[in-house]
């Protein structure tokens, strides 16, 4: 009862704040399930809250989050928790450009930007969001070793091997020494 209530609070208010922008060109819960998203031999799923259609061939992907939002990807006086969750924010935005320009189906859009849409926070009356722009020259490095990490994450859970992970630091530096650690075959 207490999330019902919660989630319709949510929702009515997110309504009332979007409907104005509500497009028929926006795609909403997009499978990639059976869309064959193969990357150097590493087959991705999932699915992507919204996308937006920027204009015929491009597209905005949106995730939609609950609880806490944020302004900037390096806002001052985070937590380190928050650090590590923005990390794994922004990773996920990579992803799903990658799932995109890799599908059978939508292989030829372009995925230009990335958003973080916090449906539980406002910002100047506004549904506080958070994107990146996948023409930054940053992105094109990230978006490589994304594609490598999830080639290297595949492949460890077909081949059931597990690495043991207690060896790494429990902190954003532990996550990406792991994740290196896992690229560089060294896990």
């Amino acid at each position: 009862e207490k999330y019902q209530a919660r989630g319709e609070k949510v929702l009515t208010r997110y309504y009332e704040l979007r409907s104005k922008k509500l497009h028929d060109s926006h795609s909403v819960e997009l499978n990639f399930a059976k869309q064959s998203v193969m990357i150097d031999g590493g087959l991705l799923t999932g699915k992507i809250d919204k996308v937006l259609q920027d204009d015929e061939n491009n597209w905005i992907v949106v995730d939609l989050k609950t609880g806490k939002g944020f302004l900037g990807w390096e806002e001052s006086k985070q937590s380190e928790y928050d650090e590590i969750k923005l990390y794994h924010y922004r990773t996920q935005l990579l992803m799903y450009k990658l799932h995109v320009e890799n599908s059978r189906d939508y292989s030829s859009h372009t995925v230009t930007k990335g958003v973080l849409e916090f449906v539980e926070e406002e910002y100047d009356g506004n549904i506080q969001e958070l994107a990146i722009s996948f023409d930054e020259k940053n992105t094109e490095a990230e978006l490589k070793r994304s594609k490598d990490l999830a080639v290297c994450v595949y492949k460890k859970i077909v081949s059931l091997d597990f690495p043991d992970t207690t060896l790494y630091e429990q902190s954003l530096e532990g996550i990406k020494a792991f994740e290196e650690d896992l690229i560089d075959g060294k896990v």
